[in-house]
Formats: C-alpha cells, structure tokens, sequence
C-alpha cells in the first residue's frame, strides 16, 4: 500500500513537473536573448499576416470534420400520403446511408392501430440504402408506416411516420410530412453530448501533447548544444508528458465505452444499465461496431505503449522514449482515422474517398492546434513559478539571473516560435478541409436555418476570437518576451483564455455529431424550395396572379389577384371559375369555388392535391361589359422527400478536392519558405510535401478518370 501512494504522489507531482516545464519553454520565448528574437523576425511576419487573415475568412467556410450523418428518410413505396388502387405487396424505404436490419424497423398499422406487417426488416437486393418488409393482402382502408433506422455508418437512430390508403380517399386522414410525425430533439440524451465532448477533447489533448513534445520541446532541450540543466529538465518533462497523456488516453476509453452504452440503449429501447450482454453484442455486430472494436484495440495498443514508455530503463532512456512515443503518436493518429471512417463525409457515397480524406486532415489540424494549446496552458503556471524561484535564489547568492542560455540558444529557434509554426499549418490546413467540408454537408445558404447550420455557426463565432487571441500572442507578446517580464504574464492568461475557448469548441463538436447534417435536413424540410407556388398570367388586359400555398400535398387555398394593365385592382369581376386537372393518371378534372374577397382578390379555399404529379388549373374570369379572360398552367405537386433531396455531384467534388489539394500544397510550400526553405530540413519537407500535394490536385482535378 505504502509503495501504490508513493507512485501516486509521483505521478501527481509528475503531472505538475510536466505543467511547469511547458511554461518554461513559453518563459524561454519571452526571455530569450535577441540573437533570438532576431531570427523569428521574419518568420513572425509572415506567421501573423496569415493568421490574421485566417481570423477574417475562417467563419464563412471551417465545418466540423468530426460530425456524423444519420440515415434520414430519402423516398419509400407506397409513397407517402399516396393513394393506391390495388394493395402494396411490400413497403420499402430508401435512406440516406445504409442501415442495420437487425436493429431497424419498419412497422405497418392500420385504422385501429393493429400491426398488419408481421415479417422482419430485411435489405432490398442490391441496395444497402433500402430496407423493406412484406406485407399481407391489405384490405381498403388507411395505414400508417411508423420506422425506425439505426445507420451502419454512425450507430445513430432515426424514426418516423407516413400514411398510405389503399382503395379510400385520403382526404380524411392526416396529412403526414415524410420524414417524421415530430421533428427529432435537438440532443437526445445531454450525456452524450458531453461523452462526446470528453472523448474530442480527451484524443486531440493525447496527440497534441505527443506532437508539442516530439517536435516541438524535445528538439530544442536534448538537443547536443544543450546545456546539463537543459537535458534534465528534458528528461523530467518528457515523463510529466506521459502521465498527462496516459490520464487523457483513460478519460477517452471511458467515454468510448460510454458512447457504445448510450448507443445501444438508443437502439435496442433497453434502460442504460440493462444494455450489458445480447444488447451490446448486437450492436457490435453492425458495421459501427465493428469500427467501435478497432477503435479500442488501437487505443489498448497505445496505452501499452505508453506504459512501456514510461517503465523504459534502458541505457539511453531518453532515446528509447522518443521512439515509443513516435508509436504512441502513429496509435493516436490511428484513432483519429477510425474517427473520421464514421464522419459525415463517410456517408456521402459521391465523394466519399475526397470526404474522409478532409476530415481527417481536418481532425489532425484540430490536435496540433487544439491539443498544443492545451499542452501550453497546463505548463505555464508551474514554470512561472520555477522560473520565478529561481530568478529569486540567483539574487540570492548575487548571481546573474540569465535564462537565455537555456531557452534560447543560438542555433535554435524558440518553443513559441516553433509552435506558431505548427498552428499557422494548422490553422491554414483547417481552413482549406472545411472549405471541403462546408459544401459537402451545408451545400446551400437556407440549410444555414438547421439546427446544424445554426451550432456550427456557434462554432464559428467561438473560433473567431480564439484565432484572434492567437494572433496577439504571435505579434504583441512573442517579441516582448526576450526583455518584458510582464509578456509572461499576459502570455499565461491569453493562453488560458484560448484553452477554455477552444473547450467550448470542441463542446460545439459534441453537439454537432448527434444533430443530422444542414444539407439531409434542409431536403426533407424542403428549405431549399419555395414554400408556395407563384403563377402570374395575363389574359384579355387582365393580369392574374395566382398563388398556391404550400404548394404540396395536402389542402392547398388558392389566392388569386385580378389587376389591369396600370396595375390597378378589378373589382366589377362576377364569377372566377377555377377547374384543377391531374395529368399523371385517370382522376376526373374537378372544379372549386371561389369567394369575392374583395379588392380583386379571390379565394379557392378548398383545394385538397391527394396525390402527387403534374397538375393543370384553368382559370376563367366573368366580367361585365368584357370577353372573359381564360388562362391555364401547369405546376407539380412534389412528395414530401420527391425531388426536394439535395445531392451532391461527385464531378463537382472530385474538382474541389483537387482545388483543395492544390491549396494544401500552396500552403505547405509557403511555411516551408518561411522556416528556411531549403536550408533547413524541416523546410525542405514542407517544401516537397507541398509540391506533391500541387501535382496531385491539379492531375485530380484536371484528369476526370482519376475522380
């Protein structure tokens, strides 16, 4: 027991180690000498322009690359509110991704609420997206489809409602949208709002911290011009970096497991604690699950190599260290791409390989940028405090106080130098995949109007500021550091201030993977058409205009507006004569009255479309003194879900993506310009892997057999 609470109370004092170290390296930027600051000079130029002009474009085109899809209503036969003349032998539903048939449902129930479909759900032959059951001889009468869609793509559940009639008018039954009875709650379950808040913030803090430490500290401080102080301090926080990112892998195994229990409760209907046993293994068993399974495997493989890690005792230990951490970082990487295997880019069949791409890219971005900030503002105000003993116990003994030669030495650039290099990639790398992603999940400016559009716009104004305060840290306190004591200080609260906004981003990620994609909603909402149909026609000097509303199926008033040629209304008009003809099939036409609203406004308050297609409306208007006026048009009445789908044309993606390539290159070469080019090896990389990524989008761009 007396050995358990000595490891314990040296992983804490381990934990507080590795804050104090990374705030030294911050101090180290600020104290540095000016051979230093002098170097930076350039690079910080260019750094800040970018990233202020980052701050401004940003909040019109970065999208969560994390967020996952549904599988919403696309079409079904019978359609709904459709009326039929002889029974359906099956009901089948087409969805937006594919969908588990074990976990689904599709049920049939009649007048009195009895279920008439007693076969199970099973996939229509050739089309994952579609599940169907079959149904017995159906007498007239009308039914209701109530189901229920767990998707193999995200483990997320769907239900919904429509009617059909067989051999009976529709007129008297409800008319239901096709998606839903009632629109889904914003967050089913807050639980899993934060569970999946934890895990985000959990994994980009994981590889975040393995990348500040692997590339960022580590060269500098083990470095061979380093001093003896400067290799210890290494050494001490190298290990507080493993137990931060050991305690950061376990809060993300909890919240995984976490997310498996809410799912399958979600699924299978059974309480939280009742999900153990059958319930969790038939979720496993999805194409999710499956993932799910991977997912934890990778990050078992991490979190041992993390303990083996930390138990090293060979002779160049810290050598040793540095290569499990680089597999610890490939782990990491490893879970981030399971991640992005169920993201809403997965679910877009016509660009699927360009949309996980992005969204990857866009979660590795998000951990360098995010998971980095993190790492800084748990490591400064330890190493103020160290830094501020030390500087005491130096005027002490009447030393000098001089910490240049630690932080700083000549052939290095400082840590806050290096990290702002890293976060303008980032930063620029997040920009360019959410351009991506906004099309591919947004598509038009009404789907803005969603509960998706509406949070990741909260995103956006949450990523404003922080790019903002990331902008004053890199041009008003980096150069104050070398010879400003105060710039600490300043630095450690914008800092803390970015981590808690970064937080709140991440938050808003959580929200955005339970909420269905702007672009499904606004197809099934119709957000993207009118909500009425305008017809304007002229006939005998009459000028008629004739709006239907909502222009779908269902009871649909007729307002028509009688105006002369100067525009003026006509009021002596005796009779409108309205007379609606369907032109898809065999219904007799069928004429409405209209009521003398004054004003030459006209009203067919009774018009009912029960079945969807094109549609004639012929009008006549009786005047004194006058010919009548006679005009007819035609319109279509749509199905709920018909024509309204908002789809994505793979031509169009496959030359975004090579746009997206170009610009990723352009922006790699760029960086790699300003950190020396090719004098320098971390130039020279960023330089070649620019170029490749040029070559790549212009040839996926320009070569459509490459697409």
């Amino acid at each position: 027991m007396t050995g358990r609470f000595e490891n314990c109370h040296k992983n804490t004092r381990v934990v507080l180690r590795a804050q104090r170290a990374g705030r030294l390296l911050a101090a180290t930027a600020r104290t540095g000498g000016d051979a230093c600051a002098t170097k930076a000079k350039g690079a910080q130029a260019w750094t800040g322009l970018v990233l202020a002009a980052a701050a401004l474009l940003v909040i019109s085109v970065l999208s969560s690359g994390v967020a996952l899809a549904h599988a919403a209503f696309v079409r079904s036969e019978p359609a709904p509110n459709s009326v039929l003349s002889e029974p359906p032998g099956a009901v089948t539903i087409w969805f937006t991704e594919a969908a588990e048939p074990g976990l689904s449902e599709i049920n049939v129930l009649d007048a009195s609420s009895s279920r008439v479909s007693t076969e199970a759900v099973t996939v229509l032959p050739g089309d994952p997206k579609a599940l169907t059951v079959r149904l017995p001889r159906l007498p007239n009468g009308v039914y209701t489809v109530a189901w229920k869609a767990f998707s193999a793509v995200d483990g997320h559940s769907l239900s919904g409602s429509f009617v059909f009639s067989v051999g009976v008018p529709l007129a008297q039954a409800p008319v239901l949208p096709a998606a839903t009875k009632a629109e889904e709650p914003l967050v089913q379950a807050p639980a899993e709002v934060v569970l999946r808040w934890l895990g985000l913030l959990s994994i980009l803090a994981v590889m975040g911290c393995l990348v500040f430490e692997l590339f960022i500290s580590r060269p500098l401080l083990a470095s061979d011009n380093a001093s003896e102080a400067m290799q210890s301090m290494d050494s001490r926080m190298e290990s507080r970096t493993l137990s931060f990112v050991g305690l950061a892998a376990g809060i993300f195994l909890a919240a995984t497991i976490g997310e498996l229990l809410m799912k399958t409760s979600a699924a299978t209907g059974a309480s939280l604690f009742r999900t153990f046993g059958r319930p969790v293994a038939s979720v496993l068993q999805t194409d999710w699950g499956n993932l799910w399974v991977w997912r934890v495997a990778v990050l078992f493989g991490m979190i041992i190599v993390l303990m083996l890690a930390s138990r090293d005792r060979s002779k160049d230990r810290l050598s040793g260290r540095r290569e499990w951490e680089m597999v610890a970082l490939a782990f990491s990487a490893g879970i981030l791409f399971t991640i992005a295997l169920v993201s809403h880019g997965a679910a877009t069949s016509e660009i699927r390989t360009a949309a996980i791409f992005s969204d990857y890219l866009h979660l590795l971005a998000a951990s360098v940028w995010i998971g980095g900030i993190f790492y800084l503002a748990l490591v400064i105000p330890p190493v103020m405090k160290a830094q501020r003993k030390l500087s005491e116990s130096k005027r002490a003994s009447g030393r000098r106080a001089a910490n240049s030669e630690l932080f700083c030495p000549e052939n290095h650039v400082t840590v806050i130098a290096r990290y702002s290099t890293l976060a303008m990639l980032s930063v620029g790398t997040l920009f360019i995949t959410g351009l991506y992603s906004s099309w591919a999940q947004v598509t038009t400016l009404p789907a803005l109007a969603t509960p998706y559009g509406k949070t990741l716009l909260i995103k956006l104004g949450l990523i404003v500021p922080l790019l903002l305060l990331g902008t004053v840290n890199l041009l008003w306190v980096r150069p104050r550091l070398a010879h400003d004591g105060a710039a600490l200080r300043v630095l450690r609260k914008t800092i803390t201030a970015e981590a808690v906004l970064a937080a709140l981003v991440i938050l808003s990620v959580g929200s955005l993977v339970g909420l269905e994609t702007a672009r499904q909603v606004a197809s099934r909402q119709e957000l993207s058409q009118p909500d009425r149909l305008v017809v304007q026609k002229t006939s005998e000097g009459v000028n008629l205009k004739i709006i239907i509303e909502p222009g779908t199926l269902g009871p649909n008033p007729v307002t028509i507006f009688l105006t002369d040629r100067s525009g003026r209304p006509i009021t002596n008009a005796t009779a409108v004569t309205l007379q609606l003809t369907y032109l898809d099939g065999e219904i007799a036409p069928f004429s409405e009255a209209t009521l003398d609203h004054g004003g030459g406004i006209w009203v067919a308050h009774e018009p009912f479309f029960s079945v969807a297609g094109n549609w004639q409306a012929s009008l006549v208007v009786q005047r004194p003194g006058a010919f009548d006026a006679r005009t007819s048009f035609q319109f279509r009445i749509p199905l709920s879900a018909e024509g309204t789908v908002i789809t994505l044309s793979a031509e169009t993606g496959r030359r975004l993506f090579g746009i997206e390539l170009a610009l990723l290159g352009f922006l790699f070469g760029g960086v790699g310009l300003s950190a020396g080019g090719r004098k320098t090896r971390a130039g020279m990389a960023a330089m070649a892997l620019g170029a490749i990524a040029i070559v790549a989008g212009l040839i996926v761009a320009l070569v459509p057999a490459l697409g």
